[in-house]
């Protein structure tokens, strides 16, 4: 993909090209947040691959539900890392004076969070479908820890 929008760049202008670095950069961004949380919780990590139009972090597979949803949440949290700071500058300051500058800005702001949203839809091959199991596996904890505590099985 990152060849096609170099190729591009004679015929588009220099913009192209910096889309093709935003683009790249969300999706490497959002599998080291995978890779970080693994790493937190002390699996291995296998590989980390970027395709055209999405990535994949290789990982062992965790003990629990619980761990697997909370590696799930890594990707989009480290998006977020990245919207922040931007949507930030585009909201005080608007945009610059260089146009490249302006398209990586809308690129970690607008088509971040859309990529996000879209990421966190329970769908086949996204995150959305593990990382949603969180707050049920969650409240069933908080549950189990309620009744434990109300048998008096648990203090």
């Amino acid at each position: 993909m990152f060849s096609v929008f170099v190729a591009a760049t004679p015929f588009f202008g220099i913009p192209i090209l910096f889309i093709a670095i935003g683009l790249f950069s969300i999706m490497l961004v959002h599998e080291f947040g995978h890779a970080i949380l693994v790493n937190h919780l002390g699996y291995k990590v296998n590989q980390i691959r970027i395709f055209p139009i999405h990535g994949h972090c290789s990982y062992e597979e965790p003990y629990s539900p619980y761990e697997d949803s909370i590696i799930a949440w890594g990707g989009v949290l480290a998006q977020f890392v990245l919207f922040v700071p931007a949507a930030a500058i585009l909201a005080f300051f608007g945009n610059t004076s260089f146009g490249s500058i302006n398209v990586l800005l809308v690129g970690f702001s607008y088509i971040n969070a859309f990529i996000m949203a879209i990421n966190l839809t329970p769908g086949p091959g996204l995150d959305g479908r593990k990382a949603w199991r969180l707050p049920l596996i969650i409240v069933r904890a908080k549950w189990t820890i309620f009744q434990l505590k109300r048998k008096k099985i648990l203090k």
